[in-house]
């Protein structure tokens, strides 16, 4: 079975979790990660410059930060 993936732009993600919301849910986030389960940031250096791959899970979900 598949999905398809859906995109949400800059203007629907502001709509739909605000600055705010998006700092306290992060906040949250950091405070109950156990640094040592989660797994090992990557940087790739590029001919465009570093990219930086973050990802994170726990109890409430995944996560990736890219930079």
């Amino acid at each position: 079975m598949s999905a398809d993936l859906r995109l949400i732009g800059a203007e629907e993600l502001r709509a739909r979790l605000p600055m705010i919301d998006a700092i306290d849910a992060l906040e949250t986030a950091f405070r109950t990660l156990d640094p040592g389960t989660g797994p090992l940031r990557t940087s790739l250096e590029t001919p465009a410059g570093s990219l930086l791959v973050m990802p994170a899970f726990g109890e409430e979900g995944v996560g990736v930060k890219l930079v």
